[in-house]
């Protein structure tokens, strides 16, 4: 039997609906640009297409001491995190690869439970599998906003209330990847609004002598890639297209899991998180759909997560399956 694997977060849809745009847009630099090794935070470029982006989709983030730093995805950026401090509060579930982050950085993962005030929290914003909108009342948090943008909530209203409640809470840096974004996986560019000085020099230290700082032809192109997102009108029809899209699908795996006893709450992101009557990850393999197991992330084995995001083909697959072995 051959598996749909659903575990890996590729917002394949994007690709499918930009494809179908006939888009011919393309970055070109010349062979001369991009050779030095970029050490001390990025472009100037690079610093104000972020800023446009924010100042476009979420208002009032930034302020006067908001500084940008960039890594090779958000991923690099939350190894910073756990190198400038060894012992970090993080809710759960996480990301399945915080636990290699931190082992990475020879850091410890605390239970949320137990942080206080001066505690060093990295928290995801907004959280799975319950969707809640966690804020610490610590200066010392790291929000991993990777999936705050309009198109993976279920209305503009949600949306709304998510960047009110964020940008009127305390933080040192709020953190974000163009292949959330935008669906450009492969680029490898993530960036954090950073609000305290000291750590952003810090990350910037580690970037340094992790990779040498973000090359030149990485900046370049993911600056193309903003600008055409904040310019290009058909672009943001397609995205506005994906939050219909992505609703539909919940709503169907909503409908799913209430037929079957199961467990799901339609929240923000691209994932969704299934809990069953026994092992998830086992029920679902058996009919042919591959998962992330819950106990990866912090929870427990009859908790699956699986990617909503997929292409219209391997969709109508995985409907194909549950309609026919449920």
């Amino acid at each position: 039997m051959e598996l749909i694997d659903l575990r890996i977060g590729n917002p394949d849809i994007i690709i499918e609906l930009l494809s179908a745009s006939h888009s011919k847009k393309s970055v070109e630099s010349s062979i001369y640009e991009g050779m030095p090794y970029q050490k001390e935070g990025p472009y100037q470029e690079t610093v104000n297409k972020i800023i446009q982006l924010h100042e476009k989709f979420h208002p009032k983030l930034l302020n006067k001491d908001s500084k940008i730093v960039v890594g090779s995805g958000a991923s690099q950026i939350i190894s910073s995190i756990f190198s400038i401090n060894n012992n970090i509060c993080v809710p759960k579930p996480f990301w399945f690869r915080t636990p290699i982050l931190a082992e990475k950085n020879k850091s410890k993962i605390q239970e949320y439970k137990y942080y206080n005030s001066n505690s060093f929290n990295l928290i995801t914003y907004p959280n799975n599998p319950c969707g809640s909108l966690i804020l610490s009342s610590s200066k010392n948090s790291f929000y991993d906003s990777v999936y705050l943008w309009p198109w993976y909530f279920n209305t503009d209203s949600e949306y709304n209330n998510a960047i009110e409640k964020l940008c009127d809470t305390q933080k040192i840096a709020t953190i974000f990847s163009l292949s959330k974004m935008s669906g450009h996986c492969g680029v490898r560019f993530g960036w954090a609004v950073v609000e305290d000085n000291s750590i952003y020099e810090k990350i910037c230290e580690y970037m340094e002598f992790e990779s040498g700082g973000l090359g030149y032809d990485t900046q370049k192109k993911a600056c193309s890639i903003i600008d055409t997102l904040l310019n290009n009108s058909d672009w943001n029809d397609i995205l506005s297209n994906i939050q219909k899209i992505l609703y539909s699908r919940k709503l169907f795996i909503s409908d799913l899991c209430e037929k079957n006893g199961w467990v799901y709450y339609k929240k923000p992101g691209m994932f969704a998180w299934i809990s069953t009557k026994g092992n998830s990850l086992e029920e679902l393999k058996n009919i042919g759909i591959l998962g992330t197991c819950g106990s990866k992330c912090g929870g427990s084995t009859n908790q699956v997560r699986i990617n909503l995001a997929v292409d219209t083909k391997t969709w109508d697959s995985l409907t194909e399956i549950f309609k026919n072995s449920l």
